[in-house]
Formats: structure tokens, sequence, C-alpha cells
């Protein structure tokens, strides 16, 4: 069976098809003249801390640009077209912390656009440190605090628990300094204000460490050396105290009577030669390196007389527990 159309039929399905084929032109061209919008995504911003970013787009077809704003942008940032239109500039300093969301629409002379959503975050003031550094008993010690965002100058106070005892906060300067006298662990909120009255806090803690212990040189206990006689045998060991034992001696400068013999337990011995006046210079070291010395004078006689040579065994055991003879 055969079905005939009419002219009018064919005209309606011949505009139909024509209007669907340039439907698909244009969307074609829509797709390929829209202009697109970098970046994808806007950094964010901190109170008090000039914000400054541009958002671009580009289109096939050279034409001239226009941006439209729906929503608002973070109260203190305003937005300038520059380069005849192709960039947006988001430039200014935040005053209020919070999330920002707008459209930015963007537009080329024949009517294509893009929208594009984004979000501003603007972070609060902050206090920078994280934590602090602990002190120790008896040891100065200072710190200088740091402010994130706001607007100088800034006052600082501790608005609940306590500084170590011994130790205090400059209120301008945002500085704790001082002396700890106890061996605790204090807890307390710093809390930094701006020049137009915003405010940050934080929860700090300071451990005070025990104080060191009282590290004390070695002393010479003896304070003078008795006389010798030329010939005669002479032997004479050195004390000391305090320090960490065990102890070693040095002669450090000056002139023993010749004969003696000065060993490194702390002991002078031998037969004196000479006679005279003698002075010299004695250090004890300790274990740890710590030292003292004093200056000693010793004075031989001439009178003649013989030593036992056999003394020089017992005056080096005697040196070596450390008993005077």
């Amino acid at each position: 069976m055969l079905h005939f159309v009419s002219i009018t039929q064919k005209i309606v399905l011949n505009t139909a098809f024509i209007a669907v084929f340039i439907g698909g032109l244009l969307s074609a061209q829509n797709a390929l003249a829209a202009p697109s919008m970098t970046p994808s995504v806007l950094p964010d911003g901190r109170v008090g801390v000039e914000y400054n970013q541009y958002v671009g787009f580009t289109s096939t077809i050279d034409t001239p640009m226009g941006w439209s704003l729906i929503d608002l942008l973070p109260p203190g940032i305003l937005r300038t077209e520059v380069d005849n239109g192709a960039r947006l500039q988001l430039k200014g300093t935040a005053t209020t912390a919070g999330t920002y969301a707008f459209r930015l629409i963007a537009s080329n002379a024949y009517g294509y656009y893009r929208d594009t959503s984004y979000s501003i975050v603007i972070r609060p003031m902050e206090i920078g440190d994280a934590s602090l550094p602990n002190g120790r008993v008896g040891v100065a010690y200072a710190k200088s605090f740091s402010v994130v965002g706001g607007t100088a100058p800034y006052s600082w106070a501790i608005d609940r628990g306590q500084l170590p005892v011994g130790m205090t906060l400059n209120s301008a300067a945002g500085t704790i300094t001082g002396t700890p006298l106890y061996n605790l662990t204090y807890l307390f909120t710093l809390r930094v204000t701006d020049a137009v009255g915003r405010t940050a806090t934080k929860e700090l803690m300071i451990v005070v460490d025990p104080a060191l212990p009282i590290v004390v040189a070695p002393t010479i206990t003896t304070t003078s050396f008795p006389d010798g006689t030329v010939g005669t045998w002479y032997g004479f060991n050195l004390g000391a105290t305090g320090g960490v034992a065990p102890y070693r001696w040095n002669f450090a400068s000056g002139s023993i009577p010749p004969g003696l013999t000065f060993a490194e337990l702390g002991s002078l011995y031998g037969n004196p030669s000479a006679a005279g006046t003698y002075t010299f210079h004695l250090e004890v070291f300790d274990a740890r390196g710590m030292f003292s010395g004093r200056t000693f004078r010793m004075t031989v006689s001439c009178v003649s007389g013989g030593g036992d040579p056999r003394l020089l065994d017992r005056l080096y055991n005697f040196a070596r527990i450390g008993v005077s003879v």
C-alpha cells in the first residue's frame, strides 16, 4: 500500500531536519567557543594577610570578554578585571575568617559563557608555636612567640594556668624569660590580640627538668712541703679532695730540688743533692678532667746525712695507697 506525503508535510519534515542540524552545529560551536576558566581551585587566605590571585579564561573566538559574580567574596577582597578583561584579579586583605562560596561567570561577545563555582577559605589568625622547649631548674630560659595573620601590633596575655615560677611574659614583645625554680610541668593558655581586636589562643606546656648536679673540681688539701736535707732520703705524698677519683697529678711549672722525682700518683721522693729554696706549681686532675692547682715552696738544707735507699720501695707503695710519709 502506498503512502503519499503532502507538500506541507515535506516542508515540516525538512524544517525539523534543518533545525536539528543547525542545533547540532551551534552546540558544537558553543563547545569550542565557550571560555574555559583556570585555575579550577583557589588557594586559602589568612585574616590580616594580603590575598592576590588571578582567574583567567580563554576562548577559541578572539573577542572581548566579561565577568559576572554571583554571591559574595570574602570581606576585604575585591575583584578587578585586568588584561582587557581576559583575567580577573581577586586582591585584598581578608578581615573575617570563614569559607566563602561564590560563582564566576565568564562570557564572550558571542554570548558563550562558562559558569564555575569557587570557594575561598580564610583561615583565622593563629599563634605559630606548636610546642615549647623544656626548661631546667636554675638555667635561664627565653622564648619568643610568633603570630600568623592578624594586624600588628599585638599584645599577649596568659588566659589560664601559669608560667613556671621564676619566669614572666612580656605582653608587648611576646616573649617569656626568666630562670625556673621548680622541677614541675606547667600548663597555660596563651592569648594574643591584634591591633583591631582579633584574638587567638593556644594551649601550651613547659616542662622544667631538675637541676644538673653541681660539678666540683678537685681541691689540693696539701698546703706545704716539709723541708729536706742534702743527702737524706726524702718522701712526701700530696692529698686532694672533691671531684671524681681517681686523681692524676701534674708538675706544671717551676723547679723541684735536684735529686727528687715527682710522680703522677702525687708523690715527691729521692735524695736531694743541692741546698736551696725551690718554688713549683702542681696540678691535680680528676676522672672528668677537671682540675685545680697550687704553688708550693720547699727548702733543702746543707746538713750532712745519709738516706736509706730501701725506703724507695716503701714510699712507692705508700704513694699508691695515698699514705703520707
